[in-house]
């Protein structure tokens, strides 16, 4: 489970620091339990919904159910996020 706290702390650090490799390895070292990782959001499928919105970037929930990874909307089952750069055009 994700908390909103942790989410709306992870969202103000990456509106500061951007999305970046940089940014996911400072996530990971505050948040050893989750799983960080950021991409593009055109890489993101459309059926995904962001948890949170941001200036140049979306914030999307994972979880890890069965092995492998996938976006979902609820927290309770969330394992991680995903940091989405958004083209400003």
């Amino acid at each position: 489970m994700i908390s909103e706290t942790d989410i709306d702390a992870v969202a103000a650090f990456a509106g500061r620091e951007g999305p970046s490799e940089a940014t996911v390895a400072a996530l990971r070292k505050a948040w050893p339990d989750y799983h960080f990782t950021w991409c593009l959001d055109d890489d993101v499928s459309a059926a995904a919904k962001p948890v949170r919105t941001a200036s140049g970037f979306n914030l999307y929930l994972v979880a890890g159910a069965g092995g492998c990874i996938g976006f979902t909307g609820n927290r309770e089952g969330a394992t991680g996020l995903v940091i989405a750069a958004c083209d400003d055009d």
